[in-house]
């Protein structure tokens, strides 16, 4: 947190309207599919070697040695982590929690065989499906406060401002 004003405290006291069961479902849908890709690189043979994933040039030595895409990896189970989080309890914790990060570290530096990566994500995937189907947050955010309170925020700064280079 670099500023943390009355603003800021107004948006911490909306988080529930914010934070919905679409929130975990997009968490699912791109890990699913960063699993899914990671999975068709390493079939097609293309996981390591010449051009990398991403834009990204060169695979950097770690990832030759494990074999797949470390960096992809890392984030597949970072969204698995977090996902999970939020279906479970309906928040992020920021910063991640050391364990966590740890041990992505550790993925990112090419220190897990890809069956364990392969396997944390399924189990994580498998939670945020079970928490998602018990969690009580609402299916979508309540798209309509947010934006009320946004305009009033807005109409307020605005009014500031004007008034400031009217003196």
């Amino acid at each position: 947190v670099l500023l943390y004003n009355a603003l800021g405290a107004q948006l911490r006291e909306m988080a529930q309207m914010l934070i919905s069961k679409q929130a975990i479902r997009s968490h699912l849908e791109y890990m699913q599919g960063q699993r899914q890709r990671m999975q068709n690189q390493i079939a097609s043979g293309d996981a390591v070697g010449k051009s990398g994933t991403h834009g990204r040039p060169r695979q950097t030595p770690a990832d030759i040695a494990a074999g797949y895409d470390c960096k992809f990896a890392m984030h597949l189970l970072r969204l698995g982590i977090q996902g999970s989080e939020l279906a479970e309890f309906g928040r992020v914790t920021l910063p991640m929690p050391e364990i966590d990060r740890a041990a992505l570290l550790e993925v990112r530096r090419g220190e897990w065989p890809l069956p364990a990566v392969l396997a944390m994500a399924q189990a994580l995937e498998d939670r945020m499906k079970k928490c998602f189907d018990t969690s009580q947050l609402p299916e979508k955010p309540n798209i309509t406060a947010v934006e009320e309170w946004m305009q009033r925020v807005y109409v307020r700064m605005w009014s500031a401002d004007r008034r400031l280079a009217d003196v």
